[in-house]
């Protein structure tokens, strides 16, 4: 027993020893939780995310659908059918019941945050006057681009260093030149 409680007391006082006298740099699975967690947090919110725009997209399937049942209603009320303002008034009822389920499809709330996925309109077609009127000023575009980038030159830099490379002799030859006295 005491031989364990020095070793554990050297171990703390020793960064490159374990409580064990095993290396710590041993070749082996590790488990790091924190890229772990990072994954699978991107990963749920991916899944999360696919899961609000398919609800999006069986909101205006139906949307469509009841779109084309309001204009057959109409269709009947004008050629002279019995009792079609009642099924006009209905399906015009169904048709705002689906806006509103597109639109609750499109918002999100987190915490007192509100946000809107952008997903393009289905069935209609769009033309540079609507895609210059819906897309961001050029100043928060050149914002988000230069912010981007300034994220993604750290990560640049980290994909350059090599953690498994050999050592250098420069390194050996500066440790061996050191005053290691302090140290003892």
């Amino acid at each position: 027993a005491m031989p364990a409680r020095r070793a554990a007391r050297r171990a703390r006082r020793e960064p490159g020893t374990t409580a064990l006298g095993a290396e710590p740099h041993e070749l082996g699975p590790t488990l790091q939780v924190l890229p772990l967690l990072s994954a699978s947090f991107i990963a749920v919110s991916f899944g999360w995310l696919r899961l609000r725009v398919a609800r999006y997209n069986s909101a205006a399937d139906a949307f469509e659908a009841a779109t084309v049942r309001l204009r057959e209603a109409k269709v009947d009320q004008l050629s002279g059918g019995v009792d079609c303002e009642a099924r006009v008034a209905r399906e015009a009822q169904s048709v705002e019941q689906a806006r509103d389920s597109m639109e609750a499809a499109r918002t999100v709330q987190v915490g007192g945050l509100v946000a809107r996925i952008r997903v393009p309109q289905r069935g209609q077609p769009r033309d540079e006057a609507d895609l210059a009127a819906s897309s961001p000023s050029s100043g928060v575009r050149a914002t988000l681009l230069a912010t981007t980038v300034a994220l993604l030159i750290p990560l640049f830099a980290l994909t350059m260093t090599d953690p498994m490379r050999p050592p250098r002799f420069s390194d050996d030859a500066a440790f061996l030149t050191a005053d290691t006295s302090s140290l003892l």
